[in-house]
């Protein structure tokens, strides 16, 4: 019993911390229980820990939720104490600050503080 809610928990940290992912479709990047995952807008199945690897492997972009690999994305930006918004992907990391993203969270890898 004690396994399985540290697993639930793990299980839920991961969800929380899949950067671009608005919490309400955070259910949507849950692998499958060989590690897979299934792409949101085809068939095409890839490992889980290929997710925002900075690699299109969905032909729909939806792998990438959180990096600018992929054309056509959006970003989720929480914006924590202001109201969430979502950018183009294009624009992640590329070192400039949003004003639709103002927590600095699509310039997390970029070394750009926001």
């Amino acid at each position: 019993m004690h396994y399985l809610l540290l697993l639930l928990a793990c299980a839920a940290a991961a969800l929380a911390a899949l950067r671009g992912v608005a919490p309400d479709r955070a259910h949507l990047y849950v692998s499958r229980a060989d590690g897979s995952w299934k792409c949101l807008g085809s068939n095409t199945v890839i490992p889980a820990n290929r997710i925002n690897d900075d690699y299109c492997d969905c032909p729909d972009g939806s792998d990438e939720p959180g990096t600018s690999a992929c054309p056509n994305t959006r970003f989720y930006c929480a914006n924590e104490g202001h109201f969430p918004a979502y950018i183009f992907g294009s624009h992640v990391d590329d070192g400039l600050c949003d004003p639709d993203c103002c927590d600095g969270s699509d310039e997390a890898h970029s070394g750009v503080r926001c």
